[in-house]
């Protein structure tokens, strides 16, 4: 089976990596980890990574959105 991943790459960052030592993520190997556990059989077909400006006026964390 083919697998494709659908990244939000603001809330990844700021839901698992913000406020760690970790700003650099594997993402290609990570989710082909995940595949093979998923379904052995599974590859990973496409990874698609989003993201948006980072808007400060409009952000939860004000200023610091954009100096993290």
């Amino acid at each position: 089976m083919r697998t494709a991943f659908f990244i939000d790459g603001y809330n990844l960052f700021y839901g698992l990596l913000a406020n760690t030592p970790y700003k650099w993520l594997d993402l290609p190997a990570l989710l082909t980890h995940i595949t093979a556990i998923e379904n052995p059989k599974s590859k990973t077909a496409e990874i698609y990574y989003f993201s948006s400006p980072v808007k400060p006026e409009l952000a939860s964390r004000g200023t610091r959105s954009k100096e993290a």
